[in-house]
């Protein structure tokens, strides 16, 4: 009877361990798959940032202006990419804030096609949001960044046509686009 109950526990603790490593495991791979969820790199292998970490700050000035605030708690939830004519990358980057709000900024890599923006439109060379929060990735492409500021439904879209051309909008009325 001593034997069994020495039996018993020790593959009760037995499965315990393997219980609590299974259980590490999933959590570790659930953390992963969120990461993975989108890619860093578009199809004609442009990378648009090493991490995620870096994409955050490249398009902190964006959402942190669209927000008026200087440090907005968000997740980014999906990365969509088009391939230029020209061999640039239009990535349309969705993020989700704290609050539950869903909405997107564009991000241009040396798209040297005809850009048309249509709408409230304003272009920003330096502002507050910029000195906060500077971009080092600039260096290595040309980049644009658009946003769109207003109701909760505004979010920026861009649209490669046929010929080549870009246009630029807002998805809703009383929004205003922005560029950097």
């Amino acid at each position: 009877m001593k034997k069994f109950i020495q039996t018993s526990i020790l593959l009760l603790l037995f499965s315990s361990i393997v219980f609590i490593a299974c259980k590490k495991t999933e959590t570790g791979n659930v953390a992963i798959e969120s990461e993975k969820a989108y890619s860093l790199k578009a199809p004609n292998g442009i990378q648009i940032s090493n991490n995620t970490t870096e994409l955050k700050s490249l398009i902190a000035s964006s959402v942190n202006r669209k927000f008026k605030t200087d440090n907005l708690e968000y997740d980014i939830s999906n990365i969509k990419y088009t391939v230029t004519k020209s061999g640039g990358v239009i990535s349309d980057i969705e993020y989700k804030t704290k609050s539950g709000i869903v909405t997107n900024v564009i991000l241009m890599f040396d798209v040297e096609e005809k850009i048309v923006s249509k709408g409230d439109v304003r272009v920003v060379i330096e502002d507050e949001y910029i000195k906060n929060h500077p971009s080092s990735e600039t260096a290595m492409f040309r980049v644009r960044k658009y946003a769109c500021s207003g109701p909760e439904c505004c979010k920026v879209h861009a649209l490669e046509h046929p010929d080549g051309s870009v246009d630029v909008d807002c998805s809703c009325p009383g929004c205003t686009m922005t560029i950097e």
